[in-house]
């Protein structure tokens, strides 16, 4: 889709999704008191609309996007044995 004249029109081929991104935190992995004494910024995560594959995230223009925050617990499997 474009915007032309005021309204939204086809545009031709859709963009190519970018692949999933993930985003490791830099203070990663770190125990729940660390990350419960203060707030958790993540001001360094860098997006972009361009591919240079430097550690940044890659997402469309002109697109809606909704982060998400998974917490994994750190050798959960081995205590479970």
């Amino acid at each position: 889709w474009k915007y032309v004249n005021g309204e939204w029109v086809p545009g031709g081929k859709a963009e190519v999704a970018p692949p999933n991104p993930i985003y490791i935190h830099p203070e990663s992995p770190n125990f729940g008191a660390h990350w419960m004494k203060e707030a958790v910024s993540f001001a360094k995560v860098k997006l972009t609309n361009k591919s240079n594959g430097n550690g940044q995230i890659m997402l469309n223009s002109l697109h809606k996007y909704e982060p998400r925050v998974h917490l994994v617990r750190v050798g959960a499997e081995e205590q479970r044995t």
